[in-house]
């Protein structure tokens, strides 16, 4: 019965994120429903002795049977759209259904698995709708425990409303804002703090005793930093956000970046690091200097986020599959035969988020699309 806030609070949130067909949560439900039902009051007949070896059994025969799917091969299947038997899967999810109410567990992994081993759905979708259709289940197994075992939940009653309160408050709700933390933002306790880009993370030891001195000026003592390379500080009061973040912005700190300078994110590169072949910050640096001043006319027509990311090698410690345009550091080789350090061109990328309804994508190479790292002139190497 706890997890039916869970459910319903997954749900609303797969539907936010437009994962659901609600024809299909209801071809999964339904028959799951049938089956949590079976099962919950199946187990609510047996005694506790009885009721553990069948539910260890259940629960090792469904990680025996995923261990299976997922190691010999069975996955390449995927993507190929073959189509499956109604009944088939009519039976699977009534079975997936049985085994959650009986087991005490196991309507994600029968479901979501089988539905992963076919058609071409994305990932995102099946657990939306698999997750939608768990609400179903979860309320005809609370009927069938009601049914069989009316007086245990009765006594233990607080307890089970308790974790069905705590369960929705823990479900995490939809982002409303990209989580870089960069800007102004409220405090629980009625104080503020400020999200600070430096120029693609690159901070000298004069600028943190700057910063330092900077914070303690305004009654803090908490400076955080990111996996975004950027900055927070904690604890202004409100009448100082304003005069704090003008100082900031003169030692180079930014709380309200352009969109290039907040996006941008480049690894170590060919200074500190072994493996790098060319040079990533200065390189970084640069652009972002050169696209601001070309785009100050649009600037504000240009999107929230606009993610670069510049990695020194293929090792990919920027991670430049997950931005809009990401470049990999290389030797290339150029028209006249000379090879120099360059970058080959990823596009398209980008993590799940609220700006694109949770549909993340892995940026993929331009064929041939390589660009020079001292000019910046594109060559074709088709």
């Amino acid at each position: 019965m706890a997890e039916l806030g869970t459910t319903l609070a997954s749900g609303v949130s797969h539907w936010r994120f437009n994962n659901i067909d609600w024809k299909v949560v209801l071809r999964l439900g339904l028959p799951g429903a049938v089956g949590t039902f079976a099962g919950a009051t199946l187990l609510s007949n047996l005694s506790l002795a009885t009721a553990k070896p069948v539910m260890a059994t259940i629960l090792t025969l469904i990680g025996i049977n995923l261990v299976l799917r997922f190691s010999t091969g069975r996955r390449a299947s995927r993507g190929t759209g073959a189509p499956a038997n109604p009944r088939t899967l009519g039976f699977l999810w009534l079975f997936g259904g049985f085994v959650d109410a009986a087991g005490g567990g196991g309507w994600g992994p029968v479901t979501s698995s089988t539905l992963m081993t076919i058609g071409k759905t994305e990932p995102r979708r099946i657990v939306g709708r698999v997750n939608t259709a768990e609400f179903l289940v979860t309320f005809a197994a609370s009927l069938g425990f009601i049914l069989g075992m009316r007086q245990d939940l009765t006594e233990h009653l607080l307890a089970v409303f308790a974790l069905l309160a705590g369960g929705v408050l823990a479900a995490p709700e939809m982002p409303a804002v990209t989580g870089d933390h960069v800007g102004v933002h409220a405090q629980k306790d009625g104080k503020f703090y400020i999200g600070l880009t430096p120029t693609v993370g690159r901070i000298s030891g004069t600028q943190l005793i700057d910063l330092a001195n900077l914070v303690e000026k305004y009654g803090s003592s908490r400076l955080r930093t990111t996996p975004y390379q950027k900055l927070v500080m904690l604890d202004l009061e409100e009448n100082d956000v304003e005069p704090f973040i003008t100082e900031a912005e003169k030692l180079g700190f930014y709380a309200r970046p352009s969109v290039f300078r907040r996006s941008t994110i480049a690894c170590t590169g060919i200074e500190y690091c072994k493996l790098a072949i060319v040079a990533t910050k200065s390189t970084a640096a640069r652009v972002i200097d050169n696209l601001e001043e070309r785009m100050a006319d649009v600037a504000d027509q240009l999107p929230e986020r606009l993610p670069l990311h510049i990695n020194g090698c293929p090792n990919s410690c920027a991670r430049i599959q997950t931005a809009d345009i990401g470049l990999k550091g290389q030797i290339i080789t150029t028209d006249d035969g000379r090879r120099v350090p360059g970058f080959q061109v990823h596009l398209g990328g980008g993590l799940a988020d609220y700006q694109n309804d949770a549909a993340g994508t892995l940026g993929r190479t331009v064929r041939g699309l390589k660009v020079r790292l001292t000019c910046w002139k594109t060559t074709s190497n088709a």
